[in-house]
């Protein structure tokens, strides 16, 4: 909006004025009122107007005279000239200071608006050549800076080139930083980039030393520095939300030359280029700090082996082995500098995978596991590797949590049914939790509560019983020992009477001497 100041020393007059045209259709608000000609000169000074209502006649100073003292402050405000038929000749020594509008008291309306409209249109060439100059201006520095960014060399920049660049940033700096600015989740469109480039400005006002340019895909700024309250401030570029903006900050290290501000921008550039890689601190892209104990080969990572590892720590419940299998898997990803497609395919292969080998051991998983489409979906809405990681690691332990729920007596059924047809192998609970997909400690408090007694004195019984059908049958006592699972004819005495009250060979004799 352009800014009207009206200065008169009759209250009627300069009610009339405010109301005799629609100035907002000019773009036009009334920015002050004065009704002397001292109290007008000082408005403006302080309110630095685009046009100015005067009267000739006025106390204190006259309208000439505040015409002249303005000029000579140097402002650039247009002037209307009001005056009686008495003083227009008077009023025509205004054209000495450029004055070119005049108006006869009483004021028609249909003269000021031909007033207006005038300034307005000549109001509207000076901004699109001033923004037209402003942009040349801008353009021809930005390519500068450009080779500067690309090079780093200063030396092959013409004196002349130098010397406009030195000339628009009002060098020499004592240092010289670069901040880029990209989007978290999207390639910057032109549209974004001009509204960032807009709004600049107003950040950097309190700046003196900085500037604002665009690069490619992003936008910068170069500054004498980027330290203290105003790089704490991420949110300098308000309302970036409306746009379905999310905006991020990479700023590269303070050097002391112009020569080398390719070093400071290159920093910055590398770390909005692997923006995916980096950590975040607020809007800030900051370098990772991974530990060490999550470092794999990335050449020996195979997604089959880390979906298997995963399935068997789900399956056992045991949460902090999924975590270390995804912190893995991430670690390897980052040191072989995979790219974001690859990263987030990799992930999805990983979910898909473990929930098939998953479903050979309970199909029922199909009830509690997030369905594929919707971890890819949210796979794809992560902006960094390590949000990736953390959504995979939040998917999965709700997965531990619901599952562990809604696991039926039935999969428990499968491993009593496996000990019948198994039972004289060497089984241990050990090798039974691995089988099935079970942590050992769990395992062990499900057989005593499925069964009423531990694994140990279960399987005993099991082959105590199998022993009693082959001895019935006629079978010799060393054979049965084997044949049930006891290396040791010895132990198996033991066992065999710790169960039944009697040795094989008395229970074996009682029914011989049935069966004749």
């Amino acid at each position: 909006m352009y800014k009207l100041l009206i200065i008169d020393d009759e209250p009627i007059i300069r009610q009339g004025l405010r109301s005799i045209i629609d100035w907002e259709r000019y773009e036009i608000r009334l920015c002050g009122e004065a009704d002397n000609g001292i109290d007008g000169l000082r408005l403006c000074r302080e309110l630095a107007p685009d046009i100015v209502i005067i009267d000739v006649k006025m106390p204190g100073l006259d309208g000439l005279e505040v015409i002249e003292a303005a000029r000579g402050m140097g402002l650039r405000c247009d002037f209307i000239v009001l005056s009686g038929y008495s003083e227009f000749s008077y009023a025509q020594r205004a054209t000495e200071f450029g004055v070119r509008s005049y108006l006869l008291k009483p004021i028609e309306q249909a003269d000021l608006v031909k007033r207006v409209e005038v300034l307005h249109k000549e109001w509207e060439m000076r901004r699109k050549e001033r923004e037209r100059l402003e942009e040349s201006s801008r353009l021809l520095m930005e390519r500068q800076l450009h080779r500067l960014f690309r090079t780093g060399a200063g030396s092959e920049l013409s004196e002349e080139d130098y010397g406009l660049l030195a000339a628009a940033l009002k060098l020499p700096w004592s240092s010289y930083q670069v901040l880029l600015i990209d989007d978290e989740r999207r390639e910057l469109e032109m549209s974004d980039r001009e509204w960032i480039l807009s709004r600049l400005p107003d950040s950097l006002s309190s700046k003196r030393e900085a500037i604002a340019f665009s690069y490619q895909r992003v936008v910068g700024i170069l500054a004498q520095s980027l330290e203290g309250e105003w790089l704490q401030n991420p949110g300098f570029l308000g309302g970036d939300e409306e746009l379905g903006l999310e905006l991020v900050y990479a700023v590269g290290p303070r050097v002391p030359k112009l020569e080398q501000i390719a070093e400071s921008f290159q920093k910055a550039y590398d770390e909005i280029g692997r923006k995916f890689f980096g950590a975040r601190s607020g809007r800030w892209i900051v370098p990772r700090d991974d530990a060490s104990c999550f470092a794999p080969d990335p050449a020996s990572f195979r997604i089959e082996h880390c979906a298997d590892e995963t399935a068997k720590a789900i399956a056992s419940g045991d949460t902090e082995a999924i975590r270390d299998r995804l912190k893995e898997a991430e670690s390897a990803m980052l040191r072989g500098e995979w790219n974001e497609q690859r990263v987030k395919a990799s992930f999805a292969a990983i979910y898909n995978e473990l929930v098939k080998g998953l479903m050979r051991v309970d199909e029922g998983i199909q009830a509690v596991c997030p369905l594929l489409h919707e971890v890819i979906e949210g796979i794809e809405r992560q902006p960094t590797l390590g949000a990736v990681r953390e959504y995979m690691e939040d998917q999965l332990l709700y997965f531990v949590e619901r599952w562990s729920k809604e696991r039926k007596p039935a999969n428990f059924m499968n491993i009593l049914h496996y000990i019948s047809e198994h039972y004289s192998s060497d089984l241990k609970l050990e090798t039974l939790a691995e089988r099935f997909h079970y942590n050992r400690s769990y395992l062990g408090k499900l057989f005593k509560s499925q069964t009423g007694e531990p694994f140990n004195t279960y399987l005993h019984r099991v082959r105590i019983e199998k022993a009693k059908q082959k001895l019935a049958a006629g079978a010799k006592v060393y054979e049965t020992a084997d044949a049930v699972g006891y290396a040791s004819v010895d132990y198996f005495h033991l066992k065999f009477k710790e169960y039944t009250g009697e040795t094989p060979s008395a229970y074996a004799d009682k029914w011989r001497y049935k069966s004749d």
